[in-house]
This record gives C-alpha cells, sequence and structure tokens, in this order.
C-alpha cells in the first residue's frame, strides 16, 4: 500500500467534484471532471494494490 498515491488520488477526486460542481462551461465541466475523475481512481488503485512479499 503506497500512502502517497492514496492521497494524491482522493485529492484528484475532490478536486474533479469540486470541478463538476462549480464550473460553468459545460464542456470543460464534464472533460476535466472525467479526466481527473479516471486519474485518481487509477492512483487509487494502484495505492490500494497489494505489494508482492520477496
Amino acid at each position: 500500500m503506497k500512502v502517497g498515491s492514496i492521497v494524491v488520488g482522493i485529492l484528484l477526486l475532490a478536486v474533479a467534484v469540486w470541478i463538476l460542481v462549480t464550473m460553468d462551461n459545460v464542456t470543460a465541466r464534464y472533460l476535466g471532471g472525467a479526466v481527473l475523475g479516471v486519474l485518481g481512481i487509477a492512483l487509487l488503485f494502484a495505492g490500494f494494490r497489494a505489494e508482492k512479499a520477496s
């Protein structure tokens, strides 16, 4: 588990939700929110992925 990746993923998801709520431009709202949401989810999965024991 990588704590830094998890924290950044949560922050990106929070910014994506903020963009979806506050932006006036529909294209920027959905495109920006979707891109940041996908990146946030990818970082969360990478952070929660179990490391292999050697």
